[in-house]
């Protein structure tokens, strides 16, 4: 049960509305961390406001942004991240090999691109607290700056959502949930 009751719709603050919108205008119930998240509108508002950069104007494709978000959840151990993104990623073209490995992927290293293995091992770096020259170095050897900076801030948000997800101990849904 989470630590935080989520929000109906009809107790949402204005503020929390457009988040709400957005996953209607995509189809989709709003998750149970927007849900939660609703108690605290504007940081909600801030909170959609990366997810949709991410989603809708990133330079990154789609598998890797998927990749190195499943990454990510591994090493928070975050099973809500895990649950809701391992749809994504395969839906977004990840071979099903990449996502299971991806929890040891520098063991398996010739079953990822280079670029991919450049992503994940910024996004080690980015958990680890611990970038260095080299790692950033590795990263505009296979993307541009801003692309590169598109990493990084992916990596962060998503240690940061782990870390709101395991403090507010917010549930997964039913219809994510593939792991226990």
């Amino acid at each position: 049960m989470s630590r935080v009751s989520p929000l109906s719709d009809d107790e949402l603050d204005d503020a929390a509305k457009p988040a709400f919108e957005s996953f209607v205008s995509e189809g989709r119930d709003p998750i149970a961390l927007y849900r939660v998240l609703a108690n605290a509108p504007a940081f909600l508002d801030g909170f959609h406001q990366v997810g949709a950069a991410i989603r809708y104007r990133s330079e990154l494709d789609r598998a890797l942004v998927e990749l190195v978000i499943l990454r990510i959840s591994a090493l928070t151990q975050s099973r809500y991240e895990w649950n809701h993104h391992h749809g994504m990623a395969l839906r977004a073209g990840v071979d099903r090999a990449k996502i299971d490995a991806v929890g040891e992927w520098a063991a398996a290293p010739a079953s990822y691109t280079e670029p991919e293995r450049a992503a994940l091992l910024a996004a080690d770096a980015v958990h680890e607290i611990a970038m260095t020259d080299a790692t950033f170095d590795g990263l505009l050897a296979h993307f541009t700056t801003r692309q590169a900076t598109e990493i990084v801030a992916l990596a962060a948000h998503y240690e940061g959502v782990a870390r709101v997800l395991q403090a507010l101990d917010v549930d997964i849904e039913a219809e994510y949930t593939i792991l226990d």
